[in-house]
């Protein structure tokens, strides 16, 4: 997955899927075996910024039963839609069984055709009916085939409406005025919204450097934990960070290590919020967990800054260092 979406060159297709069929789990970014060596959220991120549709063929074998459930959260959450409704083009073959697979094959094969080849009017029209069937459905197993066939035509949907915005040279209004629940009435769980942040070029390549020098403290802060906060000031005092700030940080986003663009922001990490207290009272394996989600997230914005279909110069701008990237939300520290 890693390697579709980095070292593929997706930008002169339109409707772009990815089909993965696997018995196991995936490798996390901080296992030593990991080929990419990022996190499952990452991975998914990268796809989404290709504009990648992801299948999962997920075959439930006797041998891998002890991994079913680890494997099945994985891909869910790679093959999710990215409208915080929790709908994934997931797809379990239970015991392997090789008439379940081909039967998944046939249906991934035909939703693929019909999303490229049928115009918008009838997925609009077909969308209706498959929430029909879906509200009419009885069975546990009834209610699963009829949500694979409403996933697969809201991607049909998605690709027209992209593939027609782009040819009419649509755009969204510059500004509008609206509110909005941040979490679905019916469940809390569910987001409502994706929010991303624009950061410029120079923004990300300042943040990127941020985060390698915070995972070069980290990193030695296991070996020294009493001067895991002093080594953290004296990175930002070498970054030319504001000294009256430094002196009454307690925390490392009180530091401004990563940019007063992160200050504002109506959202808390764990991260920012990450104190000398907090660090000494981590086991050894949150301290690492704290490590490899930095560097999983590093890795991730290094994926962004060398995506160049989705930079944005914005009108009156022509440095490059000046071009826009929709950052997500959980790919900042």
């Amino acid at each position: 997955m890693a390697h579709a979406a980095t070292e593929i060159n997706w930008s002169g297709f339109d409707g772009k899927h990815l089909i993965l069929v696997t018995d196991a789990s995936a490798r996390e970014g901080f296992d030593p075996l990991s080929g990419s060596g990022l996190m499952t959220n990452e991975i998914r991120e990268s796809l989404r910024s290709k504009g990648l549709y992801t299948y999962v063929m997920h075959l439930k074998t006797p041998a891998g039963k002890g991994d079913h459930q680890i494997a099945e959260q994985q891909y869910r959450n790679v093959s999710s839609f990215n409208d915080g409704s929790g709908r994934a083009l997931y797809l379990e073959i239970e015991s392997g069984d090789p008439s379940s697979f081909k039967a998944a094959v046939n249906r991934v094969s035909n939703d693929i055709l019909t999303q490229l080849t049928k115009d918008r009017a009838y997925f609009v029209e077909q969308l209706k009916l498959a929430e029909e069937e879906l509200a009419k459905a009885k069975s546990a197993e009834d209610k699963k085939l009829r949500q694979q066939e409403l996933n697969a035509i809201l991607v049909g949907l998605a690709i027209k409406l992209e593939y027609f915005g782009k040819r009419e040279n649509t755009t969204v209004p510059k500004a509008f005025e609206a509110w909005v629940a941040d979490k679905d009435f019916r469940d809390q769980s569910v987001p409502t919204l994706d929010i991303r942040l624009l950061l410029s070029k120079n923004q990300i390549s300042d943040l990127r450097e941020a985060m390698r020098r915070i995972l070069e403290v980290a990193n030695q802060g296991q070996l020294s934990t009493d001067d895991f906060f002093a080594q953290l000031q004296a990175t930002a005092a070498a970054m030319g960070r504001s000294p009256d700030r430094i002196a009454q940080a307690s925390t490392l986003g009180e530091l401004g290590l990563v940019g007063e663009y992160l200050d504002d922001l109506p959202f808390r990490s764990q991260t920012m919020n990450i104190s000398q207290e907090i660090w000494v009272q981590f086991t050894i394996g949150q301290q690492q967990e704290f490590i490899d989600g930095i560097e999983s997230k590093l890795k991730l914005l290094e994926l962004f800054h060398d995506n160049t279909d989705n930079w944005v110069l914005l009108s009156g701008r022509d440095d490059e260092g000046e071009a826009f990237y929709p950052v997500p939300l959980n790919a900042l520290p």
